[in-house]
């Protein structure tokens, strides 16, 4: 029997399944691009909204730009150092729009809507006229967040506050506030001072409590508003001067004024076991133009892993690591590069001592109130010479951080980023030989075209100027002023090596021990003389020295002017 295979006419699919195929095919590519479309579809209208997203922020950034320009960026970052602490509040309601658009002030109208009113229960509901702004940008907020860390001031401590580097930020100029916008949610940091528009930053006088325009129920009560001078200047800016005028010479100890009042064993003590040895016996030359530049240009980066310090010499900017800064200047690189916190309990202790028991804060204390005289003659040293920038009025923790390692040999504190701290600040500037040191380092070519700065010393004339010295003491009679906290002196001959050594604690002594020491010394004079003179009273008592170291109640502890008739020793 024959097997007929099957032909391929019997399998050949019919004209209605081809149609069928056909029409899945074509629905099924309709499908996917139908699909494709669809996803296009979604793919743009995310992309619109992202963009429009994207323009919200740009435009609510734009309506917050400055109304008008006052604010210096580097103020800001002093403020939100300080004041960064204080509490933060949450957005509440919106406001007036209509109040502006009545003003008559378009584009002020046009600024202040959408703008969001900050307050809270206890923040009184005041209206200011005028606002000024102004933004900051990623590096002006790293900065922020790297003076909150000096401070050891965490961000997670300060209640919703996220991490300063996410953050984009307004300063409110007259209602003194910060607001940190995140993923679009704003919190605002107040702050306890005004700014006024009409003085501007720049011209602003860090210690005062402006005022502001308020309303009379805004208005806070009188006994609120008694406030103080602030003399802390690792916080506020210091007074004195606001620096950047003509250098001062970096000054020179002077050994014959040291050896004829005793104290040169005590000083050498001091400056040797601060480390500053080398420093001291570096006596090159300085120059203006280098001095000037170099100090005013000086900036500090006290970052975590690697410290910097920035400056120029001769315009020429240049970076240099916080070991190497120190390796130039001749000082050890130990203890803590942080900054050092408000009355640190190691120096308060530390000027108690110094100063018989000054119950003052550190910054309102004097160079003047220490009493033994090879300290504050080392105190005038590091002012004029080792800190770059002069305050030779007020003691302060950048004296004191020298002071504890010069008397205990300790070194809790980095001198290296106490220094740089203390040039990257204002004041009279007094850092030729560290200028002329960095230069050195470097090995870089001096301007033949400067002008060298005469050498000065600290000697007689000089102490003279510091009432460290009566005005009629000679280098063959020294008579030192020695200075009690309720505003009491004694004048002392020099040289005393038993009674001001600093190798006898405390590091001062009480009236009745000087008393006593200079009674003694009068009998002796007496019984050692065949033409003996009656014992001197050596209690002396200035009114204006007093004002300056004695507060009465409500008193400030400014200094009030140099002595214009002083008593002469006999």
């Amino acid at each position: 029997m024959e097997h007929q295979l099957p032909s391929n006419e019997d399998h050949a699919p019919s004209g209605k399944e081809n149609g069928e195929k056909k029409r899945n095919k074509k629905d099924e590519l309709k499908r996917k691009r139908r699909k494709l479309q669809e996803e296009q579809e979604i793919g743009d209208e995310k992309k619109r909204k992202l963009e429009e997203d994207q323009e919200m922020r740009d435009e609510k950034k734009r309506k917050k730009l400055l109304v008008s320009r006052f604010v210096q960026k580097s103020n800001f970052r002093k403020i939100l150092g300080i004041y960064a602490k204080g509490p933060i509040f949450q957005k509440l309601t919106s406001r007036r729009a209509s109040q502006e658009e009545n003003s008559g002030s378009e584009e002020l109208a046009k600024i202040s809507k959408n703008h969001d009113d900050w307050s809270t229960q206890n923040q009184p509901d005041t209206y200011i006229e005028e606002e000024g702004m102004i933004e900051l940008n990623d590096e002006d907020m790293r900065e922020a967040k790297k003076s909150l860390m000096e401070k050891g001031i965490k961000s997670e401590d300060v209640k919703n506050l996220p991490p300063i580097e996410d953050l984009w930020a307004v300063i409110d100029c007259n209602k003194g506030k910060v607001t940190f916008n995140v993923d679009d949610k704003e919190h605002t940091v107040y702050f306890p001072k005004r700014i006024d528009k009409k003085r501007k930053m720049n011209n602003y006088n860090f210690g005062e409590v402006f005022e502001g325009e308020t309303t009379s129920t805004g208005r806070p009560s009188r006994a609120s508003t008694r406030i103080r001078r602030s003399y802390n200047e690792d916080v506020i800016a210091p007074s004195f001067d606001e620096g950047n005028g003509d250098p001062n010479a970096s000054s020179f100890p002077c050994y014959e004024f040291l050896s004829n009042a005793g104290l040169l064993d005590d000083f050498l003590t001091l400056v040797g076991k601060a480390g500053l040895t080398t420093y001291m016996e570096d006596e090159r030359k300085q120059y203006y133009t280098l001095t000037k530049i170099f100090v005013e240009s000086f900036k500090f980066n006290n970052k975590h892993f690697n410290p910097t310090v920035a400056f120029k010499i001769y315009g020429n900017p240049l970076t240099m690591k916080l070991k190497d800064f120190c390796a130039a200047l001749g000082i050890a690189p130990a203890g803590t590069s942080r900054k050092i916190e408000d009355n640190p309990r190691v120096l308060l202790e530390l000027y108690r001592e110094i100063t018989n028991d000054d119950c003052r804060t550190i910054q309102r204390g004097k160079i003047r109130n220490i009493q033994l005289p090879a300290i504050k003659y080392f105190a005038y040293y590091l002012a004029t010479s080792i800190l770059g920038r002069e305050n030779t009025s007020n003691i302060s923790s950048y004296h004191l951080a020298f002071l504890i390692a010069a008397l205990t040999g300790e070194t809790p504190y980095h001198l290296g980023s106490v220094i740089a701290r203390r040039l990257s600040n204002k004041g009279p500037i007094y850092g030729g030989i560290i200028a002329s040191r960095i230069l050195a380092r470097l090995d870089l070519p001096l301007d033949p075209n400067d002008v060298e700065i005469p050498p000065v010393k600290l000697d007689i004339a000089a102490m003279k100027s510091h009432q460290f010295v009566t005005v009629d003491s000679s280098m063959d009679n020294i008579v030192y002023r020695m200075l009690f906290a309720d505003g009491d002196e004694r004048e002392v001959l020099l040289p005393q090596t038993d009674l001001f050594s600093i190798g006898r604690k405390p590091w001062s002594r009480s009236k009745e021990e000087v008393d006593e020491q200079l009674k003694i010394q009068g009998f002796h004079q007496q019984h050692d003389s065949e033409d003996a003179e009656p014992s001197y009273d050596y209690t002396v008592t200035y009114p204006v020295a007093s004002s300056s170291t004695y507060l009465e109640p409500c008193r400030s502890s400014s200094y009030y002017g140099d002595t214009t008739s002083w008593g002469p020793w006999e």
